[in-house]
């Protein structure tokens, strides 16, 4: 039985675009971002690169890298944003592609994960899966002639989009807490399953869950275009579930720091509603991995990362079967 995983929490790792804030920036400020900055809130809820502050103090933003655009086919700023100020579709994909793997390099997913195969390449694991925005932004229109480029920053938001503030307890932002074992349960993508269908649960570490999303790979590249061009969704063979689980579960040493577990698995789910579409492009077919309980009857409550030998938080569940594909 496979489990479909509602849009609206899908990827955990939701995607947007946005103007910058206040035209107030410089371009000395632009041009030395590029990496591990902290942004405030301004007034107007929008990124904007001269709010700049200490990752101890509370911030809304994190600046995982900056992608320069050479070449004159991005030379004229107008042409990169529509109407609203938000990035062109075509301009937003690139960026996107761009931006992804440095979300993953930031998380420490890309130290955790990228080592083991089969995600030893960049271009298979996507991201990971937490409580945040991907936001690419292009630098401010008053410095564009000087210096053209697009900015990945995170966005800390909670499902309903509102802004989450953080404080980071050193000078690395929150984002570098992904994988260490202490980032806090609301930045972390747990579902429930109900017999009404699925409910985010809002705190991995004190709501029970029936998964707890980690990460994403490209289909594509670990089981080739041919069987992506030809699978039914709806008539997953057996033997193509199994092998889709042995691409999740060959990241099990590295997601709980130990070999495999008797209690705890981890699997694949493929959401069929974005297979295939979703801002990546026709060519963005994903598979979720997840860690969920080996008995079906329970459900995890706390993190999965770093278990080790500690036992793991279960709790009897209800019982609800999960919906297939």
């Amino acid at each position: 039985m496979r489990r479909v995983v509602p849009s609206v929490i899908l990827l955990g790792l939701l995607t947007g675009c946005m103007p910058f804030g206040p035209t107030s920036s410089l371009l000395d400020d632009v041009r030395d971002i590029d990496g591990g900055e902290c942004i405030k809130n301004g007034l107007d809820q929008q990124l904007d690169l001269t709010n700049v502050v200490p990752c101890t103090e509370p911030h809304v933003w994190e600046i995982v890298g900056v992608v320069p655009l050479p070449g004159e086919e991005y030379a004229d700023f107008d042409r990169m944003v529509d109407d609203d100020g938000l990035l062109v579709a075509d301009v937003f994909e690139m960026g996107l592609r761009a931006c992804v793997p440095l979300v993953s390099e930031w998380s420490g997913l890309a130290d955790t994960v990228g080592a083991v195969e089969p995600f030893a390449s960049p271009d298979v694991m996507l991201w990971p899966a937490f409580g945040g925005n991907l936001v690419v932004s292009t630098t401010p229109e008053m410095t564009w002639g000087s210096y053209r480029a697009l900015v990945c920053a995170i966005e800390w938001a909670d499902a309903d989009g509102l802004l989450q503030p953080q404080t980071s307890a050193d000078s690395e932002p929150a984002i570098t807490r992904l994988v260490s074992g202490t980032m806090a349960g609301v930045l972390r993508q747990c579902v429930l399953y109900t017999p009404k269908g699925y409910e985010p649960a809002p705190d991995c570490d004190l709501d029970p869950h029936s998964i707890e999303h980690l990460f994403t790979f490209d289909v594509a590249a670990v089981l080739g275009r041919d069987w992506v061009d030809a699978v039914d969704l709806k008539n997953i063979t057996e033997k193509e579930w199994a092998a889709l689980d042995e691409v999740c579960g060959a990241a099990t040493s590295a997601v709980f720091g130990v070999g495999p577990r008797e209690d705890v698995q981890i699997i694949a789910d493929i959401p069929p509603e974005h297979w295939g579409i979703g801002p990546l492009g026709a060519d963005h077919h994903s598979a979720l991995c997840g860690a969920v309980p080996s008995d079906p009857s329970m459900l995890l409550v706390g993190q999965v990362w770093s278990l080790r030998s500690r036992p793991a938080g279960l709790v009897p569940g209800t019982g609800t079967v999960p919906v297939p594909v």
